[in-house]
């Protein structure tokens, strides 16, 4: 089964330290924990651990990323969840192994994402959140400047 710190540690590279960025949406973030989703944090003196703590309850917990058998399908998925959330993470998840696209990780969902390897899943999910992410920079042309880190982001979880 896949393990939590293994995820963790691989997403961490991507979301870094402090920023304030007026241009992001999620405004104030921390460990890629953002003061809009979690308005109670003191989120400049966040610490790791706790960054920690909140991605394997909030996101790991709510993908079921613990009952896939494949790590980097739930590297990928996990990394997805983090970036964007976990309902679109899952419904991108659903659609590249052909099931409902409900946003919620159930027995189906699970099933499905085990019955394939992981090399086949993460390189379909990671061709649909490419594809995300060119539409969101498309149709909102703020986030252009966020584009290129989000296709190598992408693309690192292959």
């Amino acid at each position: 089964m896949a393990v939590f710190k293994l995820a963790f540690d691989k997403t961490m590279v991507w979301e870094g330290g402090y920023v304030n960025d007026p241009n992001d949406p999620g405004g104030e973030t921390h460990y890629g924990i953002s003061k809009k989703q979690y308005p109670r944090l003191d989120i400049k003196n966040l610490t790791r651990e706790k960054a920690s703590d909140i991605y394997r309850i909030d996101y790991w917990g709510k993908i079921r990323a613990g009952e896939l058998v494949e790590q980097m399908t739930a590297n990928a998925v996990f990394d997805m969840a983090v970036n964007s959330g976990v309902r679109r993470a899952t419904k991108m998840a659903q659609e590249c192994v052909l099931t409902i696209q409900d946003g919620i990780v159930g027995p189906q969902t699970i099933r499905k994402l085990n019955a394939v390897t992981g090399a086949e899943f993460v390189n379909h999910y990671a061709l649909r959140r490419i594809r995300f992410y060119v539409e969101l920079a498309t149709r909102r042309k703020h986030f252009e400047r966020f584009l290129v880190g989000w296709l190598r982001r992408a693309l690192d979880f292959i």
